[in-house]
């Protein structure tokens, strides 16, 4: 369930910005300070390149899929892995980092919140969030977007991301 929710998603984001494409061939994820986000030792930054050396870490994907983008110049990638999703853009040789999706409570934010905390938690580690609706909570952190989306008052999945 979570890996079709997760696929769902991130087809979601590959196509859903055709529709409005700005006019500008040379968009780019901008540059970001935030420290990073550590998935089985690898340290992955929104705006950060996806090297090689991070890939092999990583292991084997699950799945693997690629679209031309419809936010920035050349192609969108996700790796779906047990427990989180990637999203990359290929620019030129880098892949950069663009959306990092974690469905476990194995990796839990800077700030401590995992999946299955509950939405009371996230509020007292990360105050009053920008948006806040029954089914998540979004705050901006060092220049990334962290979405908490919410079932039953508790959370079911983080998402780091460009902020739009």
């Amino acid at each position: 369930m979570k890996r079709i929710l997760a696929l769902t998603i991130a087809a979601m984001l590959l196509l859903g910005g055709c529709g409005v494409k700005e006019n500008n061939d040379s968009k780019k994820p901008a540059d970001h300070t935030e420290k990073g986000i550590q998935i089985g030792g690898v340290t992955l930054t929104i705006g950060g390149v996806l090297t090689d050396e991070k890939k092999e870490a990583l292991g084997e994907p699950i799945s693997t899929s690629e679209a031309p983008s419809c936010l920035y110049e050349g192609f969108d990638i996700v790796y779906e892995y047990e427990g989180f999703t990637l999203q990359t853009n290929q620019q030129s040789e880098d892949e950069i980092v663009c959306i990092l999706t974690v469905e476990t409570e194995k990796y839990p934010t800077a700030q401590g919140v995992k999946v299955g905390d509950t939405a009371e938690a996230v509020k007292e580690a990360y105050g009053e969030a920008e948006e806040d609706t029954k089914y998540y909570l979004t705050y901006t952190v060092d220049n990334t977007a962290i979405t908490f989306s919410l079932s039953g008052g508790k959370v079911s999945a983080i998402e780091y991301a460009v902020p739009s």
